[in-house]
């Protein structure tokens, strides 16, 4: 009986305390000056936000505080607030587990310009289908009249996910709102021809393998490639159509189309894209795109992403679409995306990439993640003058299947980068033959953790690093492009905060399969820049045949760039004052994370059926993979997760698993000692920089990451 009163005690103090606390903070806010005031609000907010996390918190006065937070990051936005509007995401959360605050929340939002909740949008959109789609329908209606051409994209993507979770009525005015402009649907509908017909047709047929459902797959080919009403193809449609329809028609409506016909189809495919010529004309694949002026129309298009500056949009300051360029640039890599340029209004030009077979929300979201780590690397004192931020671009997701991405210019490959010459290439060839000896396929390197000692991989590694290139070819690099010794360390420091700050939110996002082509360097400012982002959340350590043991890129050339003083020194501390201040400011990072949660991409769903236990419909109900994926980042700021403990977590269904975790937490190491859960942030950065650099693991990842360069 003690023990119970003693608990109730502290409980009724503790709560007393604090609401006490509450009091008198919302009599300064009352008392503050009008311009000072904003500021005190979101301090009242985040007093209301740590007592809320306390299990002695009464129910009673929790409840309290839950409506103070939800009404005072809402009024510090009415008061313009930028910091309260980053914080909006974290409503939404709350809302679906205390919808008694619904009416309050509606009611005080119906007072907030709806521009201030234009960098939230596509959070929206995940969120109409849930609990919560009465509070926030009104915004999402208010935003959809105010910017439609801003709206228009996301709702592309998201509505094949809203099944029939959104009210009728409210998804016929969403599509009545965003369906007005008839120029913007032409130039939408016009960008699906801006790829190869043949890889369009396998994005189609990997549709209609994954999800079974041939009818919707058959439609989509036929409405965008083989329409012959559509004026909008360009000639190589009009080829395409003419040597293969009669192949679709016939396995689509002629026969019972199979997984097997399918396949074959697929393979066509694929040969019929590798024969496809590398600078086109834009004509050949959208004549509506080749042909569009803007002059004498009596409506126009906005060029995409230039309503994320988190002030009051101007629409008649914007540039637009004045026309597009007449040469296009077919890449080279796996989806053979196609490079166009935009004519702004400014007479300036503007390069993106189409891209088709992938769903690129994952992308978007994550640079969602960057936008949102730059804004907290911005608030802190520390990031900020040092001037620690991620170079981020542009991601527009027009469906689940295709998208256009920013062009960065002056940015290239690491691999480019190193400039290497034709004796430096036969180099890394040797070396990447001399490390392969050891793994002579993917099978081979699961068993390799008990069948090769550390001392084997270690050795290997060494001898090919020895028969590589020179470690300080990056340095050389930098070297080369500077103009004065002064030049040459501006170029370098940029080079090391950038990456050590992107290498740590990376590592937060469990973003993987950091090769050499999708690291990347900024030539004009020396940038570590960052692109592909289909692996993350431990994904390549869980579900590639070769687990990518070690979680951040610091190879040997990278390290070599840190010297003399090394990757201890300003890179360190740099990973350092990053993890840190994102940790202080982890709210908006968190919040922005539950959209992954709330509207699994394509790519997650299909990662889902292989996790799972094969009773997908079941387990999806509680979105057990998104959920399970974002505690792991939740854990690593929260919790001071063990870098070597979040890479086991992802790697405890692998076969071999005792031996993957000895040589994972090595055999006389600083991350081995240290505990699970409560590092230090420099114990976390210590430990992460140990395990990246550890040869024996460096020596058992995939030799197309090359680990030695």
């Amino acid at each position: 009986m003690f023990n119970v009163k003693h608990t109730w005690n502290k409980e009724r103090i503790y709560s007393d305390l604090i609401k006490t606390g509450r009091d008198q903070m919302m009599q300064s806010v009352e008392l503050v000056d009008k311009e000072r005031k904003p500021k005190l609000i979101l301090q009242f907010v985040k007093y209301c936000s740590d007592a809320i996390e306390s299990s002695l918190l009464q129910e009673g006065v929790k409840r309290e505080m839950l409506r103070d937070k939800v009404t005072g990051i809402l009024s510090a936005m009415q008061h313009g607030l930028l910091d309260a509007r980053k914080m909006f995401p974290s409503l939404l959360p709350l809302l679906e587990v205390n919808d008694w605050l619904g009416e309050e929340f509606m009611i005080k939002i119906s007072d907030i310009p709806s521009w201030m909740f234009l960098s939230w949008d596509k959070q929206l959109f995940a969120w109409l289908p849930s609990k919560i789609q009465p509070w926030i329908t009104p915004l999402v209606i208010r935003l959809c009249k105010d910017y439609p051409s801003v709206l228009v994209y996301g709702y592309n993507v998201s509505k094949e996910s809203w099944n029939k979770n959104v009210n009728p009525k409210t998804h016929k005015e969403i599509e009545r709102l965003l369906r007005s402009s008839d120029l913007q649907e032409k130039f939408l509908g016009a960008l699906q021809h801006v790829g190869l017909p043949s890889v369009l047709a396998e994005t189609f047929l990997a549709y209609a393998k994954r999800t079974g459902d041939f009818e919707k797959a058959y439609d989509l080919l036929k409405n965008t490639i083989f329409s012959d009403g559509c004026e909008a193809r360009g000639i190589l449609y009009r080829e395409f159509t003419r040597k293969w329809k009669a192949k679709f028609t016939q396995t689509f409506e002629n026969e019972m189309p199979t997984m097997s016909s399918i396949s074959q189809l697929a393979l066509d495919m694929k040969n019929e894209t590798k024969r496809a010529p590398q600078k086109i004309l834009l004509k050949d694949l959208s004549s509506w795109l080749s042909e569009y002026r803007r002059l004498g129309l009596s409506e126009s298009i906005e060029l995409p992403g230039q309503y994320g500056s988190g002030m009051k949009p101007m629409p008649e300051y914007h540039i637009y679409i004045e026309s597009f360029e007449h040469e296009a640039l077919i890449l080279g890599s796996l989806r053979r995306p196609v490079k166009i340029g935009i004519v702004g209004s400014n007479a300036k030009s503007y390069k993106y990439l189409m891209k088709f077979g992938e769903d690129l929300r994952q992308d978007e979201r994550i640079e969602s993640l960057f936008e949102a780590a730059n804004s907290t690397l911005d608030a802190n004192p520390e990031t900020r003058k040092r001037g620690m931020r991620i170079k981020t671009y542009k991601v527009f997701p027009l469906s689940p299947r295709h998208g256009l991405i920013e062009w960065m210019e002056g940015v290239v490959t690491m691999q480019d980068f190193l400039d290497l010459s034709e004796e430096d290439k036969a180099k890394v060839a040797s070396a990447s033959g001399k490390y392969s000896r050891l793994h002579k396929g993917p099978g081979d390197y699961i068993p390799g953790y008990s069948n090769l000692t550390e001392d084997d991989v270690e050795s290997s590694y060494d001898e090919a690093l020895r028969m590589c290139i020179p470690k300080n070819t990056m340095k050389r690099r930098f070297e080369r492009l500077s103009s004065s010794p002064e030049g040459l360390y501006r170029l370098r420091l940029s080079f090391i905060r950038s990456h050590a700050t992107m290498s740590i939110v990376h590592w937060i996002l469990g973003i993987g399969d950091r090769h050499t082509s999708n690291n990347m360097v900024s030539v004009l400012t020396g940038e570590s820049v960052g692109i592909d982002f289909g692996y993350a959340f431990d994904v390549s350590v869980e579900f590639l045949p070769v687990p990518e043991v070690v979680p951040i890129r610091l190879t040997p050339q990278i390290a070599e760039v840190t010297e003399p003083i090394g990757i201890l020194g300003i890179m360190k501390s740099s990973m350092v004052h990053t993890l840190n201040a994102i940790k202080e400011d982890n709210d908006v990072f968190l919040a922005v994370l539950d959209v992954f949660v709330k509207e699994p991409s394509i790519d997650w769903i299909e990662l889902a059926k292989h996790a799972g236990d094969g009773n997908l419909h079941a387990r999806a109900k509680e979105s057990w993979f998104p959920l399970k994926k974002v505690k792991i980042a939740q854990d690593k700021l929260m919790n001071g997760l063990n870098p070597a403990h979040a890479t086991l977590e992802a790697l405890k269904n692998k076969g071999n698993f005792e031996a993957i975790k000895n040589h994972v937490l090595g055999s006389d190491s600083q991350r081995g000692r240290l505990k699970e859960h409560g590092l230090s942030t420099e114990e976390q950065v210590t430990c992460l920089i140990e395990q990246s650099t550890d040869k024996n693991l460096l020596g058992r990842m995939w030799v197309g990451w090359y680990p030695f360069l």
